[in-house]
This record gives C-alpha cells, sequence and structure tokens, in this order.
C-alpha cells in the first residue's frame, strides 16, 4: 500500500509540487525504518521492536488520517489549491 503511494506520487509529482513529493518520501522512509526495527535476528521480538511497532502502527494511522483529511476538505478543489493549502 505504501510503495503504492510512492509510485503515484512520482507519477503525479509534476502537478503535486515538490514539497507534497518530499514529505511523502520522508514519511515513506519512516515507516521502512519502523517496520524494519520491529524483529531481531533471532525471530523474537524485543522489547525495543514493541516500541518501533507501537510507532508503526502509530505513523500508519496518522498517514491515512491525514490523506483521508486532505481529500475531505478539498475534495472539490483543484490539485494545485491543495498543495498550496497543505504547504
Amino acid at each position: 500500500m505504501v510503495n503504492g503511494w510512492v509510485t503515484k506520487v512520482g507519477n503525479h509529482s509534476g502537478d503535486l509540487g515538490a514539497p507534497f513529493v518530499t514529505a511523502v518520501t520522508a514519511a515513506v522512509a519512516a515507516f521502512a525504518t519502523a517496520t524494519g526495527l520491529h524483529v531481531t535476528e533471532s525471530g523474537e521480538i524485543s522489547p525495543i521492536s514493541i516500541t518501533a511497532l507501537t510507532a508503526q502502527h502509530a505513523l500508519a494511522v496518522q498517514m491515512q488520517t491525514n490523506l483521508y483529511t486532505v481529500g475531505i476538505a478539498n475534495s472539490d478543489a483543484p490539485a494545485e489549491i491543495i498543495v498550496i493549502q497543505i504547504f
């Protein structure tokens, strides 16, 4: 799902603008970091990975909330106006 967002943002980077592309790329990188830290080499979940899982979940919920909020608030506005209002 996240990789799909990156692909779509890359395909429409001209319409969305550089700040939006940068923000999405940074959020995806943070998500990937949180995901990569959640299991130890032995396959057991460590206390540090529970923190990472909690952060990953919070980040995923916030990304979804932001996506829906922007969509609802600007459902009738052109893409250029949406990007200007966000950034």
